[in-house]
């Protein structure tokens, strides 16, 4: 099943989180929607909870190279000011 990245503007970041949560309620193990619902978490300034998503994908595929990208970059946001 194949959920597509949605535009993270500040504005469809609730929807995007509310869009994954859905997907991956229906397929816990898609590592791309748990990588793109840390991105829309990480766009809300929710930065422990994106880490947690970044680190479930590789566990379910472990060559996907954007989630290692991700992982590497959310802790810095924590700093960051919110609405990038």
């Amino acid at each position: 099943m194949h959920f597509p990245r949605l535009a993270l503007l500040p504005l469809r970041a609730e929807e995007a989180i509310r869009q994954y949560q859905e997907a991956l309620r229906l397929k816990r193990d898609d590592a791309e929607a748990h990588n793109n619902f840390g991105a829309a978490l990480e766009q809300k300034g929710q930065i422990d909870e994106a880490i947690g998503e970044y680190r479930e994908a590789p566990q379910l595929q472990p060559d996907y190279a954007d989630v290692q990208n991700n992982l590497g970059l959310a802790p810095g946001m924590k700093n960051a000011p919110t609405g990038r």
